[in-house]
């Protein structure tokens, strides 16, 4: 910002050239992680490997100002997981949402949305243990002087049922129970993820 002004002395005189004062004021950065939390909040850590992508569609990151919805900052998800905002102002509460939804500068909301294979794990400002208590895609981030760093997300694709036959059996007849054998029951989950139930 610059200021003009023009100066007068003690006997009431003003000055013929008008001065300038110039204060800079600089942006404030947010940046996050985006990772394939695959155990999701079993260990109450937001981590995993860092992805970019979901089902082969580009990840975003969007930066909304939490009144009124905004979006006044947006980045695409690194290939290493990471996205940053670097024009955030001070004293202002963010929502930040990472989503597959494309949206542009000035949109109101944008909706935090995975393809149906993949969910949200949540997310957390930090690096240690905890989360915000709703996997929902969303983050609220509050700057107040200085830069902030880890608002991170955690997210994971879906176990998968498969379909398999069992080896064919006489039918009993009647109303007799038949033991279907657990192979016929095919499953998968991604690594270190598990499939813990059948229902």
């Amino acid at each position: 910002v610059v200021i003009s002004y023009k100066v007068t002395d003690n006997a009431g005189k003003e000055s013929t050239a008008t001065g300038t004062a110039t204060i800079p004021f600089t942006a404030l950065m947010i940046s996050g992680k985006v990772f394939r939390d695959v155990n999701g909040l079993t260990d109450n850590m937001i981590n995993g490997s860092a992805i970019s992508s979901v089902s082969t569609q580009q990840l975003k990151a969007y930066l909304t100002k939490t009144t009124g919805g905004a979006i006044v900052d947006s980045a695409h998800v690194a290939s290493n997981g990471t996205f940053n905002f670097d024009n955030a102002s001070g004293n202002t509460s963010y929502t930040v949402i990472v989503t597959t939804t494309n949206a542009a500068i000035g949109s109101i909301n944008p909706s935090a949305t995975l393809p149906t294979d993949w969910v949200y794990t949540g997310e957390f400002l930090g690096s240690g243990t905890g989360n915000d208590g709703n996997a929902n895609g969303a983050l609220t981030v509050v700057v107040a002087t200085s830069n902030v760093s880890n608002a991170n997300f955690g997210m994971e694709d879906r176990p998968t049922a498969g379909i398999s036959t069992a080896t064919p059996q006489v039918n009993p007849g009647d109303t007799l129970n038949v033991t279907v054998p657990a192979a016929t029951f095919v499953s998968s989950d991604v690594t270190p993820g598990t499939v813990t139930s059948i229902k």
